[in-house]
């Protein structure tokens, strides 16, 4: 079931798969701990391997890289093999917002997918060593990998992955300061993203998008591309990408001088990080720092907590509602 709705995850009826799999979540992770228990590994790496975007997604990231690494851990499932790679892959995909340990199995996974012949793996490899090396701002290497995943993505005609590799060069482009060039590259990403409905990864160069419009004083154009990534988040329940959303929004807010307003979004963020229990991406983990930073220099301490009690007491959706409601420029 999980290998039949994994490429599911990827179009415009994930979120009925999503919630499928989450109704199943107890027999999946029954299924695992039989499967390690009785060393029926590759069925283990199997079953792993095709769930990432759901643990991603849906906020069990803890639970699949814990999973991922004792399933590819296990004695048994050291031998170069298809089942292996695949879990490589998901262990990568699941440790996206913290890269330490990618560098040296993502070699182990490159070279098994050059062995095997498996052209797809490779650029998937290559992509998660390029933003490994971001990690590590190696940003010349990580240019390198992610054009080399590009290059092999456009040979297998998969446009969808190809804007991938485009939006993690345009997260390089980013943190070298060279906003033109992010948002070139977002831009290529978006329109096969949005083709392919694959809503939880197109939230992300729009939400990009908006930040460098707010970077540029573009304030109506920010909002309106913040938003739509709030509400393709919304939509399929990434709760780590509403989080990041709403981050965005309060730091727009911050631009407009509604200091009040921004408080409540960060109050509602901070009661979803301790839900999602996932951390944000590096550039969305920096705004929501800055985000506070800001807003206890420009706020007396009454007012501040008055607010914050505000937001921190919305539900999710309820914030969102306000998010969208509230946020006009």
């Amino acid at each position: 079931m999980a290998e039949l709705v994994e490429f599911k995850l990827e179009g415009g009826n994930q979120k009925v798969w999503l919630d499928r799999l989450e109704k199943e979540i107890d027999n999946l992770r029954t299924s695992l701990d039989w499967a390690l228990e009785h060393e029926e590994i590759d069925p283990a790496l199997r079953l792993a391997g095709a769930l990432r975007r759901f643990w991603f997604i849906r906020a069990h990231h803890n639970e699949g890289v814990e999973r991922l690494k004792t399933i590819l851990d296990h004695p048994k499932a050291m031998q170069p093999s298809p089942a292996r790679l695949k879990a490589l892959n998901a262990y990568f995909f699941m440790l996206w917002p913290s890269l330490a340990e990618i560098q040296p199995r993502g070699e182990e996974a490159l070279a098994l997918s050059i062995q095997l012949g498996d052209r797809w793996n490779s650029a998937f490899a290559l992509l998660w060593l390029g933003v490994g090396a971001t990690a590590q701002e190696d940003y010349s290497l990580a240019r390198s990998y992610l054009e080399q995943s590009l290059e092999i993505w456009r040979e297998l005609e998969e446009k969808t992955y190809a804007a991938w590799s485009f939006v993690y060069l345009g997260g390089v482009a980013l943190l070298q300061d060279d906003k033109p060039r992010a948002q070139e590259l977002y831009l290529q990403a978006v329109p096969s993203l949005r083709k392919a409905q694959d809503y939880p990864f197109l939230a992300i160069p729009l939400r990009r998008l908006g930040q460098l419009a707010m970077s540029q004083d573009d304030l109506p154009n920010a909002a309106a591309f913040i938003k739509e990534s709030l509400q393709l988040n919304w939509a399929v329940h990434d709760y780590r990408g509403v989080g990041a959303c709403l981050v965005a929004l309060a730091t727009l807010s911050l631009e407009q001088g509604k200091n009040e307003r921004a408080i409540k979004l960060m109050g509602v963020v901070d009661t979803a990080l301790e839900f999602i229990r996932t951390p944000f991406l590096d550039f969305d983990q920096k705004q929501y720092e800055h985000n506070i930073s800001q807003l206890h220099d420009q706020l007396e301490r009454p007012t501040f907590a008055k607010a914050w009690a505000q937001g921190r007491a919305m539900t999710l959706e309820q914030a969102v509602e306000f998010a969208l409601k509230e946020t006009q420029v």
